[in-house]
């Protein structure tokens, strides 16, 4: 859903589609979107893999939360 978190996750039409919370026609639709086309699939897929290994790599993130306490500390 198009909402806080998943925002941080998906890039709406590159690594995902977003719908709005609690719209079950447009969930339908994104689905079928999804279903109906293999190659869209597949490069959301690639692309989704290729975000999460850039931006939420664990050692990444763990340099991210060092930065930050020691900044604060």
């Amino acid at each position: 859903t198009d909402s806080v978190g998943c925002r941080d996750v998906v890039d709406h039409g590159e690594s995902g589609l977003l719908v709005p919370p609690r719209d079950s026609a447009a969930l339908a639709d994104a689905i079928a979107r999804i279903l109906a086309d293999a190659p869209l699939r597949a490069e959301m897929g690639r692309r989704s893999r290729l975000k999460a290994e850039s931006e939420f790599d664990e050692r990444r993130i763990a340099r991210q939360v060092l930065a930050e306490l020691y900044r604060i500390a």
